[in-house]
């Protein structure tokens, strides 16, 4: 339990400077507010000049801060990726990370997002044009830079590049929003309950687990039990795991198991404004469990899994994104799911580069308020089972003239 007489470590994962603060400022507190801004420099600061463990009393006193200040405004730099918290009973170690530049900041789909609501359109224009590059037309231009060889004679030894080849050192904060499944629990039950050892296991296939795993929302330790049941050892590294029986198995799993401990759900970042909420709800929601959630607890058919699997496996998108086009089509099609219509979609965002969920959904959603309201006025009594057909047609062969309008 975290207590004024707990212990803390400092460490880093990024350059860290006092020069970050015009970012920070700039970018950063309109999200988290003074406080947790005030908590990151004065970490940083603490780092800095080598104050880099003690207790937490120390900390809450130098700042003036409670406890409870303390972990509120962490937790908000924990969800924008500038702090990371390791525990091990009263033990913490704070990971600092550096800033992101404001090509990556903006490049992030969701901070992006959070940003614009929270400052508004004329605010968040204004900061992209301060940091935009200066533009010029290379056409008109040779480039007559110098090579490395231009300038280096290139005699180093080999044992030279081998140097401290083992040493990890600081790099770009790549502020990779997690999910609840756990790669090392999963390595830790498998090596426990098997005789397979992390030599035996590849990054693709360990990668490919975890993407199933999450896809339809089985734990560590069920995806650990399909793992090993698809082990075998007699083939070559990076093909022991049979991947398309590992994939029947978790659809298998999920009538098997009817019911599985539901995970608190993590709010990504500190705003609870309806589209953040409802963006966080499709990132950290497996498809299989929305629409387990949507059909009242009932467990989706197995054709419902297979498009899910076709959207994920076949055209690479993210749980995130394939919650909001099956949200789409649910509301376009009364509750009802087209694999054909569902395709169309999901190919035309992807030709069209939407390749999260707050893109996808910011488009889909956007479109005319009349024509919202039209698909989900109830048909009457007499609408036959063909004008519907005809309905789905005529907004399957539109769909790429709709999404090409809103981009």
């Amino acid at each position: 339990m975290f207590t004024r007489d707990s212990t803390y470590q400092l460490k880093r994962r990024g350059l860290l400077s006092r020069d970050d603060n015009e970012i920070l400022y700039s970018l950063y507190l309109p999200l988290v507010g003074y406080k947790a801004i005030f908590i990151y420099c004065f970490l940083v600061n603490e780092y800095l000049i080598d104050n880099k463990d003690g207790k937490i009393l120390y900390l809450l006193n130098k700042s003036d801060m409670t406890v409870s200040d303390f972990l509120l405004n962490k937790k908000s730099l924990e969800s924008v990726g500038l702090v990371q918290t390791l525990e091990n009973q009263d033990n913490y170690v704070f990971i600092l990370k550096s800033a992101l530049t404001p090509g990556d900041f903006f490049g992030n789909t969701v901070l992006k997002g959070l940003f614009v609501n929270k400052v508004g359109e004329v605010e968040a224009t204004k900061m992209m044009k301060l940091y935009e590059i200066d533009q010029i037309d290379f056409s008109k231009y040779t480039d007559i830079s110098a090579g490395v060889k231009d300038s280096f004679s290139i005699n180093f030894d080999s044992n030279d590049v081998k140097l401290n080849d083992d040493v990890k050192l600081v790099t770009v904060n790549k502020n990779e929003i997690k999910d609840n499944f756990d790669d090392v629990k999963l390595i830790e039950i498998v090596t426990n309950k098997s005789r397979i050892t992390t030599n035996d296991l590849s990054v693709d296939e360990i990668n490919e687990i975890h993407r199933l795993g999450t896809l339809y929302g089985l734990n560590e330790a069920i995806m650990a039990k399909i793992l090993i049941d698809g082990f075998n050892s007699n083939k070559e590294n990076g093909k022991k795991i049979d991947l398309d029986f590992c994939n029947m198995r978790c659809k298998k799993e999920i009538y098997k198991y009817k019911s599985f401990t539901q995970k608190t759900e993590q709010s990504y970042f500190h705003s609870n404004t309806p589209i953040a909420n409802k963006i966080n709800y499709y990132e950290s929601t497996s498809p299989r469990d929305f629409l387990k959630e949507k059909q009242n607890g009932v467990e989706p058919i197995k054709s419902d899994l297979d498009i899910i699997e076709y959207l994920s496996q076949n055209l690479g998108l993210s749980n995130g994104v394939i919650n909001v086009i099956l949200e789409y089509t649910l509301m376009k099609l009364d509750n009802k799911l087209n694999r054909n219509y569902i395709e169309k979609i999901a190919i035309t965002c992807k030709r069209s580069g939407l390749n999260d969920a707050v893109s996808v959904y910011g488009q889909l959603f956007s479109q005319k308020k009349n024509d919202q309201a039209s698909v989900k006025t109830v048909r009457t009594s007499a609408s036959t089972n063909t004008e519907k057909k005809k309905d789905s047609e005529e907004d399957l062969t539109n769909l790429d003239e709709s999404v090409s309008k809103l981009l």
